[in-house]
């Protein structure tokens, strides 16, 4: 179902005010509804508008498109439309290693940033940085990085063995993890990794997704257009030879049914492209 936020209008014949409302695009300008969100009434001066912001983002997030004047109304209320594409950078989920990286926040903020996209975005894809091994590590903290990661469970965890960079405070600490060590804990952190991206992109199977098409690939004798979800999801749609339909930058509503391989979901285009 292709969602709208439009107005409503409402009021009397010349001095009309407006609903600001989640609709069926099918359904008449009038009729049913699925949320309101908010007001507008262009009959001030200045016009008068009250947006839920929370509710409007979320409809965002979830695809939801609002027309020309509700996208200026959303502008003007300071709510933008943007992806639910997160990247915060972590690099330890241990405090007494983030203090001698020198970091000026802690986990409980850190977790506390993530639940708050949670909480306004559905699914939102969360990425972040992490360094294994840095100067002074201990099994002990290490362990206390891993069950941290485990617990936060991150769409893209960028995985980095620590390494001496010149001039820095690092390169004159004590205690310098052995390279065996910082890829042995490197190995644990991207099976990690892998696994929880593996479990967040399961979540699409099934659902339907606008995709932005970019590129034409080869996967297993079969020719496919490739493309991201406003999550930056890749996913392709196979392409048939007289295929003319689907062009590169155009973003199509896909039904996203399984993986052609662990690293790249599939689906076919919906009737509603």
């Amino acid at each position: 179902m292709a969602v709208k936020i439009r107005l409503r209008r409402m009021g009397q014949k010349k001095a009309p005010f407006y609903r600001i409302v989640v609709a069926d695009s099918r359904s008449p300008r009038d009729g049913k509804f699925i949320d309101e969100i908010g007001t507008y009434d262009p009959n001030q001066d200045p016009s008068v508008y009250k947006v839920d912001e929370e509710a409007a983002k979320k409809w965002l997030a979830n695809g939801a498109q609002p027309t020309e004047v509700v996208s200026k109304i959303f502008k003007l209320a300071g709510i933008e439309k943007f992806c639910p594409h997160f990247h915060l950078s972590l690099q330890s989920g241990c405090d007494e290693t983030l203090k001698r990286m020198n970091r000026k926040y802690t986990t409980e903020e850190y977790e506390t940033a993530l639940n708050v996209l949670r909480t306004y975005y559905e699914h939102p894809a969360l990425t972040t940085d992490v360094i294994a091994g840095f100067v002074g590590e201990t099994e002990e903290e290490f362990e206390k990085t891993r069950a941290y990661l485990e617990k936060i469970n991150l769409y893209e965890m960028h995985i980095f063995k620590y390494s001496v960079r010149e001039g820095t405070r690092a390169q004159k600490m004590s205690s310098h993890v052995p390279e065996q060590v910082k890829t042995e804990r490197s190995d644990v952190l991207l099976a990690m990794a892998k696994r929880h991206k593996s479990e967040f992109e399961k979540w699409y199977v099934g659902r339907k997704e606008k995709v932005l098409l970019e590129e034409i690939v080869e996967k297993n004798g079969k020719k496919y257009f490739q493309g991201y979800t406003a999550h930056y999801v890749k996913v392709a749609v196979e392409l048939s030879e007289n295929d003319t339909k689907l062009r590169q930058n155009e973003v199509i509503v896909v039904d996203i049914q399984g993986f052609i391989d662990e690293n790249l979901l599939y689906g076919k285009v919906s009737i509603e492209f």
